[in-house]
């Protein structure tokens, strides 16, 4: 018997694949969430079916409202580069122009729309205009697709304002439907605990008619059985019939779960025992058989650690000083490298990160706008987690109140660290929505009230980001070369003449004392690498003539061996290692580093240093 061809493999692949698609572009249309699509294709891991998702997402597109065209087109657009090549958009819109002529029934100003998708994917760099030009080459001129062609051309892409009126053909139309979704979910979920009708709550289910979202009805089922243990039971019934009765199907009733799973830390402290109860419920359903216990991700509820008062103390203390010096720096590198050698110290670095976003911003707040408009630039460029800025800022938002005696204009300027933060993308209005519930205090509330008004208003994009204006006082980042390069002509003037007054002078003139560092460093380096300089001796007399404080030259030092530990400096100067170790010791013995203090960083341990100290410390081994 031969084989049935539509029961290859191959297509059984590719139906699945297509079948996965259209759920995650239906989910899209609901949640506007572009991150979760990322997630989502990613995890399919079809990488070869990505034009599909692309013609089908502007397909679905086509036949519904102006929101949702300019959802697809957004998401096309935010994804290139990132999941699709130039290669998967070229197929995805090759096919949708060609088949175009089949689809003119269904969808009757097929032209307008396609050209219209056309134009914004040429406009956004998604397509190149040549795209254009090729195709039509191989079209009938007489055809759909032809027609769609030239009006793209002579239409949207001719003119002086193109560009704008592209851009904002479909624009203003999109608004978040989730809340609703979820509002109604939350409102059958009640009535159905109250009343206990089940066939009620699976007639509402059905109504909504949104079968790619029953991982929400899941999520939030069991979250209200936690909050409330009297509800268990009944709530765990609805499950398992919405299962039996095929209600839920078991792949939403699996990511429902996973949701939960990914979110049990935060889970943990609204509702202590909530690792302990979502397992139970796990076990329970998968004894049941309605969960499939092989599809659910990875159950690891290790509590984070978590800092003590003390190691809080000594981190913001640390944290402090790195700001100041950012302050007078402009070096956006130097925080982040900071920061990851502190989460090494702290071994908590999403409470880490919150803490440090908070005292940014109050930091911030009581300094010139200059200073305001470093904190946001760092904040977009510190490479955090959305999560964790925005818990930043709640944190922020929780003190605000008494914050305000000291920073009488913490109103405007903390809503405008917010609303920057958004237009700078590196956090969603969903996270403003979220925290807006959570926030305890009324001018919490109103300053995040005031963050959505900025961010949605007309404009405000422009307006939000030159709100500081631009950092044109003192140093910013790219003066930090410059720096740099004054301190080795510094260095390398002393080493020719030994002019210290001169060299004191330079000092004066870079003017920046939290960056004293960067010279202890750098002459350490040239040391290195040019053993028989007199460069020691400028490093004794900065400190003996308080040019250069302790803290500053520690660390200088343990910038050094940052460096050698990343293997910078040893790939030029093998030996780099030893001969700072040398210097290390020589600099312990002459008091011009406080040993406990040193060793009680924990980079270099007693036992590396203690055979060199006798060779570091003798008259024979002078550098």
């Amino acid at each position: 018997m031969a084989e049935d061809p539509e029961s290859s493999p191959e297509n059984e692949e590719r139906r699945r694949a297509q079948e996965e698609m259209t759920m995650i572009i239906q989910e899209f249309f609901l949640n506007d969430d572009m991150n979760q699509v990322e997630t989502d294709l990613r995890e399919l891991n079809w990488n070869f079916y990505h034009y599909y998702f692309v013609k089908k997402l502007v397909s679905m597109a086509m036949d519904r409202q102006d929101r949702e065209k300019e959802m697809a087109a957004s998401l096309i657009s935010s994804l290139y580069d990132v999941l699709f090549d130039s290669a998967t958009i070229h197929k995805a819109f090759t096919e949708l122009v060609v088949s175009a002529d089949d689809l003119i029934l269904d969808v009757p100003n097929i032209i307008d729309v396609v050209s219209l998708f056309i134009a914004r994917a040429v406009i956004d760099d998604v397509l190149p205009p040549s795209f254009l030009t090729k195709i039509l080459n191989t079209l009938n001129e007489d055809s759909i697709a032809a027609q769609i062609v030239v009006t793209t051309q002579k239409v949207y892409l001719t003119g002086t304002l193109k560009v704008d009126n592209v851009l904002h053909r479909w624009s203003g139309s999109r608004s978040m439907t989730v809340e609703a979704v979820g509002s109604r979910i939350n409102d059958l979920l009640i009535e159905y605990v109250v009343g206990g009708d089940i066939e009620e709550a699976f007639r509402c289910i059905n109504n909504m008619n949104v079968s790619f979202y029953h991982h929400e009805i899941v999520t939030r089922a069991i979250n209200l059985a936690m909050e409330r243990p009297e509800s268990e039971n009944v709530l765990l019934d609805l499950l398992q019939e919405g299962f039996v009765q095929r209600v839920i199907s078991i792949t939403q009733m699996s990511k429902g779960f996973n949701r939960l799973i990914k979110e049990i830390r935060d889970l943990c402290l609204d509702i202590p025992n909530a690792n302990i109860l979502l397992r139970k419920f796990i076990s329970s359903a998968t004894n049941e058989g309605w969960l499939n216990i092989s599809s659910l991700c990875q159950f690891d509820i290790s509590p984070e650690y978590v800092l003590d008062e003390n190691a809080v103390r000594t981190f913001k203390e640390r944290i402090t000083v790195v700001i100041k010096e950012y302050f007078s720096t402009g070096d956006v590198e130097e925080v982040v490298n900071r920061l990851t050698f502190l989460h090494m110290e702290f071994p908590a670095p999403a409470e880490c990160n919150r803490i440090f976003v908070k005292k940014l911003v109050m930091m911030a707040l009581g300094r010139r706008n200059r200073d305001k408009e470093m904190a946001s630039h760092l904040l977009k460029n510190a490479r955090m987690p959305s999560d964790d800025i925005m818990k930043g800022f709640y944190l922020s938002l929780d003190s605000a109140s008494d914050a305000a005696l000291d920073h009488p204009y913490i109103f405007g300027d903390l809503s405008q660290f917010i609303a920057r933060a958004v237009v700078d993308e590196i956090i969603t209005p969903a996270h403003l929505d979220e925290t807006e519930v959570r926030s305890s205090n009324r001018l919490g509330r109103s300053i995040l009230e005031l963050s959505l008004a900025r961010y949605r208003a007309t404009n405000s994009s422009q307006m939000i980001v030159r709100y500081w204006g631009a950092c044109d006082c003192g140093c910013t980042e790219l003066d930090i070369h410059d720096i740099k390069n004054k301190i080795m002509r510094l260095l390398f003037e002393y080493d020719c003449y030994g002019d210290f007054d001169v060299a004191c002078q330079a000092m004066r003139d870079i003017g920046l004392p939290f960056f004293h560092h960067e010279v202890v460093k750098r002459t350490i380096i040239y040391m290195i690498g040019n053993p028989h300089t007199r460069l020691w001796n400028l490093l004794e007399q900065f400190v003996y003539a308080g040019v250069v404080n302790d803290t500053q030259m520690m660390k200088g030092f343990k910038r050094v061996k940052e460096s050698i530990d990343d293997g910078s400096i040893l790939i030029s100067i093998p030996q780099a290692n030893l001969l700072y170790r040398k210097y290390l010791n020589r600099a312990i013995m002459e008091g011009l580093i406080d040993s406990a203090s040193y060793y009680a960083q924990k980079d270099i341990s007693m036992c590396q240093l203690d055979p060199l100290i006798g060779f570091c410390g003798s008259e024979d081994s002078k550098l």
